[in-house]
């Protein structure tokens, strides 16, 4: 089989290796992540990286499409300085990768040793494509007593379609469709559904 591989970043210095600057390179954990779950071939796929990353750091943009083994992997990291700053809140990092040129089959999208869920390129267009969001969150109800998704457990997003599920999930990886609502859920039209969490 045919094997492809791209990848964003070509020249990167050694993992956790300090240079003469007084900084050094970590390697970023992506926390969460949203996708189409079907595309048309030929069409721009959009994914969207969350994580947390040190204050002070330089976030570095690295992924790698392998056809061969049907992968998607997303491995940024940090160039960290010697005195990173303090911070009470946790820093984020945020990235809209945009791939083209996928060849039609299923895609795996990991991250580290975590598979997040499946991409699949089509021929054709797309009979429903779905809006998928996976990673590490929780749901938590806020003081209007709405239960949101808390995506990389620093700040409440989106309501949980399904509100009476008062089940406590701190820090569980979730896996979910983010759906639009002919019927608002504390007051918003788009809403999380809820399909497994770990």
């Amino acid at each position: 089989m045919r094997s492809a591989v791209y990848i964003a970043l070509l020249a990167m210095p050694a993992l956790a290796c300090k240079d003469p600057f007084g900084s050094h390179v970590e390697q970023l954990g992506v926390d969460w992540m949203e996708w189409r779950n079907e595309v048309q071939r030929g069409t721009s796929i959009e994914i969207q990286t969350m994580g947390i990353m040190t204050c002070g750091g330089d976030y570095v943009r690295r992924f790698s499409v392998d056809e061969a083994n049907s992968a998607i992997v997303f491995s940024p990291y940090e160039i960290v300085p010697e005195q990173p700053c303090q911070s009470i809140a946790p820093v984020l990092f945020s990235d809209r990768i945009t791939l083209s040129g996928l060849e039609q089959g299923t895609y795996t999208l990991r991250s580290g040793d975590r598979v997040f869920g499946e991409l699949t390129v089509t021929a054709d267009p797309p009979a429903a494509s779905r809006l998928l969001g996976a990673g590490r969150a929780a749901g938590v109800r806020d003081p209007d007593e709405c239960v949101r998704l808390r995506p990389v457990m620093v700040y409440a997003t989106l309501p949980i379609e399904n509100q009476s599920d008062t089940t406590s999930w701190m820090s569980r990886f979730v896996t979910g469709e983010i759906i639009e609502t002919s019927t608002p859920v504390c007051g918003a039209s788009q809403v999380f559904h809820l399909i497994s969490r770990e």
